[in-house]
C-alpha cells in the first residue's frame, strides 16, 4: 500500500517519522476507537431518528429533513449537535491515523466505511428525493424503453413506481448515459417496490465509496509513502461523504471513483487508460470534465510521457465518449439537458450575489442573473487560467492533484450556481490525496459547513428569500474560502517573516564612521 517514493509522483517531502510515544497496536487501537465514536453518532444521531422502520413512506414537501427532526428550534438543535458531534469524532479519527500505517490500518479503515455504511444504508433518505427520481429513470430506460434526458417519470404514468416520485416528476433528467445503465443494476432484483430499489441505489453508492476510499489510499500512498491511512480516514470516514452515498444515495460518487481511476493509472503510468476513464466519469455526471484540460497539459508538460501516449489516450478518450454520448448527441437531448441544468440557481454564491444585485443596484432576476454569471463565470476561468500557469516544467504527481483540488474547490465557489451539500464528494477525494496538505484542510472544512447548510436551509426555507441565500451562502463558504486565501497569501506571509527576521539592524553610522 504504501509503496516507495517515485519521483514521477512525489514532491521530495519525506515520509513522516514514526512515533515513539505509543506501540503500533495502542495507535490501532486509538483509531479503532475513534471509529466507534464514530459509529456512535450515526446510530444515535442519524439512524435511531432516521430509520426506516420509523418512517415507513417518503418524508413529503421541500424539508423532508426538518420535518422528521422538527421544524422548531428543537429539530435545529438536534441536527447540530448531530452534525458536530459526528465531525468531532471525524477530525480525531484523522488526526490520529496521521502516525498509522501498515495493513492492520487499512483493513481498519476500509471495515470502518462498510460498518458506517451498513448503518446508514438503513434511514429514509430525508436529505433529499432525488434517489426516487433515479429509480425512474432507471425504469424509463431499462422498463419501458425511453430516454431519461428526454422522458420525465411523468411521462410513463401507468409505471407503479410513479407514484413513489415525489418530486420534479414533470423534469427530464440531466446525468450522463452511463448513469443510467449503472442504475439499473437493482431492478432484476427490486422489481418495482419502494425500499428495495431505495436500498439497491444505496448499495450502489456504497460500492462505490469503498472503491473510491481504496483508490485514495493507493494513491496517496505512491505519492507520499506513509499517508494512504489518513487520506482513506478522509473519505470513507468523513460524515458527509457517508450520508451523501449510504444515507441519500447521490450518484456523484462514482462519477469521483472513475475520475480517481484515471488519476491512479496516472500514478501507475497506464497512459492510454486516462483519458478512457475521465470519459466514463463524464458520462456519469458531467461536472468533473473540467479535470481534462489539466491532465492534458499536465502530461504535455511531463519530460518522459510521450507524445504518442498522449495523442493515444485522448483518441481513446474520444471513442468512450462518442460511443456514450453519440445517440444523446444526435437526438439532441445532451444539449437540452445541459441548458436546463444551467438555469438552476440555488444556495450558492451566484444566487447569493443575485440578491444582492436585486436588492441593491435595483436589478430585475434576468439581468441580476446574467450579470452574476459573467462576473463569476469569468472569475473561474481567470482561476482556472492561473492554476494552469503556475505548473512548473515536468510537474510532479502531487503538484497536479494540488491544482485539481483547487480547480474543483474553485468551481464549486464560482460557477455552481445550484448548490447542494453532496457537491462536496467532487472535492473531498481528490484533496485527500494529500491529506497533510491545505486542499484537505479546506475539504474537511468544505464538508462540515456544506452539511450545516441542511441547517441553514431547510430550517429556514420560509424565510425572507434574500435572507436566506445569504445566510446559506455565508455558512457554506466563509471558513474553507477563509482556508483558501490564507493559503493563496502564505508565500507572500511567509516571504515578509523571512524578510523581517533575518534583515540585520540597519548600523549607526554616526557611530560606525573611522575618525
Amino acid at each position: 500500500m504504501e509503496g516507495t517514493l517515485d519521483p514521477m509522483a512525489t514532491d521530495v517531502a519525506p515520509p513522516d517519522p514514526p512515533a515513539e510515544s505509543q506501540t503500533p497496536r495502542g495507535r490501532l487501537v486509538d483509531l479503532a476507537l475513534a471509529g466507534v465514536v464514530l459509529e456512535v453518532a450515526l446510530l444515535v444521531g442519524f439512524l435511531w431518528p432516521l430509520a426506516i422502520w420509523k418512517h415507513h413512506g417518503i418524508v413529503e414537501g421541500h424539508q423532508p429533513l426538518a420535518v422528521v427532526l422538527g421544524t422548531g428550534r428543537i429539530g435545529a438543535v438536534r441536527y447540530l449537535v448531530i452534525v458536530l458531534c459526528a465531525f468531532a469524532a471525524f477530525a480525531a479519527a484523522a488526526w490520529l491515523a496521521r502516525r498509522v500505517a501498515g495493513r492492520p490500518a487499512l483493513w481498519i479503515v476500509l471495515g470502518g466505511v462498510v460498518v458506517f455504511s451498513a448503518t446508514l444504508i438503513p434511514i429514509n433518505p430525508v436529505g433529499a428525493h432525488d434517489v426516487y427520481h433515479n429509480i425512474a429513470d432507471a425504469r424509463t430506460l431499462w422498463v419501458h424503453g425511453d430516454n431519461p434526458m428526454t422522458t420525465p417519470p411523468e411521462g410513463n404514468r401507468d409505471d407503479p413506481f410513479y407514484p413513489h416520485v415525489p418530486a420534479w416528476a414533470d423534469y427530464a433528467s440531466s446525468y450522463g448515459p452511463l448513469w443510467y445503465v449503472i442504475s439499473g443494476a437493482p431492478l432484476p432484483f427490486a422489481g418495482s417496490s419502494l425500499w428495495p430499489n431505495v436500498i439497491g441505489q444505496k448499495l450502489i453508492a456504497t460500492a462505490f465509496l469503498v472503491i473510491a476510499t481504496t483508490l485514495v489510499m493507493l494513491i496517496a500512498g505512491r505519492i507520499r509513502p506513509g499517508t494512504a491511512i489518513p487520506a482513506g480516514v478522509l473519505v470513507g470516514w468523513n460524515p458527509l461523504m457517508l450520508f451523501e452515498t449510504a444515507g441519500n444515495a447521490h450518484n456523484d460518487i462514482v462519477m469521483a471513483a472513475f475520475a480517481l481511476a484515471a488519476f491512479y493509472a496516472i500514478v501507475r503510468k497506464w497512459w492510454t487508460t486516462v483519458f478512457p476513464l475521465l470519459a466514463l466519469a463524464v458520462a456519469v455526471k458531467y461536472t468533473l470534465i473540467v479535470l481534462a484540460p489539466l491532465v492534458m497539459i499536465w502530461m504535455v508538460l511531463r519530460t518522459d510521457i510521450p507524445l504518442r501516449a498522449l495523442a493515444r489516450s485522448l483518441a481513446a478518450g474520444l471513442a468512450v465518449g462518442l460511443a456514450l454520448f453519440g445517440p444523446v448527441i444526435v437526438d439532441g437531448s445532451l444539449y437540452h439537458a445541459l441548458a436546463r441544468q444551467g438555469d438552476h440557481i440555488l444556495a450558492s454564491t451566484g444566487s447569493a450575489l443575485v440578491s444582492l444585485l436585486i436588492e441593491y443596484r435595483g436589478m430585475d432576476v434576468a439581468e441580476a442573473t446574467y450579470v452574476m454569471k459573467v462576473a463569476l463565470g469569468s472569475l473561474f476561468l481567470l482561476g482556472y487560467g492561473v492554476l494552469i500557469w503556475r505548473l512548473p516544467r515536468n510537474p510532479s504527481f502531487a503538484t497536479l492533484t494540488n491544482a485539481a483540488s483547487w480547480m474543483i474547490f474553485l468551481f464549486l465557489f464560482t460557477a455552481s450556481w445550484w448548490f447542494w451539500p453532496w457537491y462536496l464528494v467532487w472535492l473531498v477525494p481528490f484533496a485527500a490525496l494529500r491529506p497533510h496538505r491545505a486542499p484537505a484542510l479546506a475539504a474537511s472544512v468544505f464538508a462540515t459547513t456544506a452539511m450545516l447548510m441542511y441547517l441553514s436551509y431547510y430550517w429556514q426555507l420560509y424565510s425572507d428569500w434574500h435572507f436566506k441565500q445569504r445566510l446559506v451562502a455565508a455558512t457554506i463558504f466563509t471558513a474553507p474560502m477563509a482556508i483558501a486565501l490564507l493559503q493563496a497569501v502564505r508565500p507572500w506571509l511567509q516571504s515578509r517573516l523571512r524578510g523581517l527576521v533575518r534583515s540585520p539592524a540597519a548600523p549607526d553610522t554616526a557611530q560606525t564612521q573611522r575618525p
